[in-house]
C-alpha cells in the first residue's frame, strides 16, 4: 500500500517540480490523503511492514553486502538512479522508500560504515534553489555519482542507501511562486 502510493505521489510531485515549479492541486491532495491515512501508516511502521533504517533485518542486509551512501538523495530520485544504472547494464533487484527516523538528518543517520559516502547532492541542496538551473544541476551529481559507483563497485552486489530526501518546494523559502 505505502510502496504504491509513494510512487504515485512522487509521480505528481516531480511532475509539479518540473512543469510548474510549484505544488499542485493533486500534489497537496495527496498530502491531505496521507496525513489522514497517517495512523494506519504508524500501524503499519508499527508492527514492521513498511522498513526503516534501524530495522534490525535491513541492517542485517546491507552489512553483508555493504552500503554506499548517498546523502540527501531521496526516493524522489529513484527512476533517474535506476535508468543511469540501467544504461550501464546493472541489474536492479529492488528500489524500496524506507521511512527514514526523525530527525532525518545525517548526523542522526542510523547506519555505520558504508563502503563509501557521496555528499556532492545534499551540498547542493543546501545552496539557493533556482529553477530550472538546479534540477540539471541535480541531475548532472547523480549521473557523476553513479559514474563513479560505476567505477568502483560494478562487479558486486552493493546497496546505495540515503538518509532523507530533498524538496525543492521548502528550498524556494521565501521566494514568490
Amino acid at each position: 500500500m505505502i510502496h504504491s502510493f509513494a510512487n504515485q505521489y512522487f509521480a505528481q510531485y516531480i511532475r509539479a517540480k518540473l512543469v510548474y515549479d510549484a505544488p499542485t492541486k493533486r500534489l497537496e491532495e495527496m498530502q491531505h490523503q496521507y496525513f489522514g491515512e497517517w495512523k494506519d501508516t504508524l500501524g503499519a511502521l508499527s508492527i514492521g511492514k513498511i522498513p526503516q533504517h534501524n530495522d534490525t533485518s535491513f541492517k542485517a542486509q546491507i552489512d553483508a553486502d555493504g552500503y554506499i551512501f548517498l546523502d540527501g538523495v531521496g526516493y524522489e530520485w529513484h527512476n533517474v538512479i535506476r535508468v543511469l544504472f540501467e544504461r550501464k547494464e546493472w541489474k536492479i533487484t529492488s528500489i524500496q522508500p524506507i521511512f527514514s527516523q526523525l530527525p532525518s538528518d545525517t548526523a542522526h543517520f542510523p547506519l555505520l560504515d558504508p563502503v563509501k559516502e557521496y555528499r556532492d547532492f545534499d551540498g547542493l541542496i543546501h545552496k539557493h534553489y533556482q529553477y530550472p538551473r538546479t534540477i540539471f544541476e541535480e541531475l548532472e551529481i547523480l549521473e557523476q555519482i553513479v559514474e563513479r559507483i560505476h567505477q568502483w563497485h560494478k562487479d558486486k552486489p552493493i546497496w546505495i542507501v540515503s538518509d532523507h530526501g530533498s524538496t525543492a518546494f521548502a528550498r524556494k523559502g521565501g521566494q514568490d511562486l
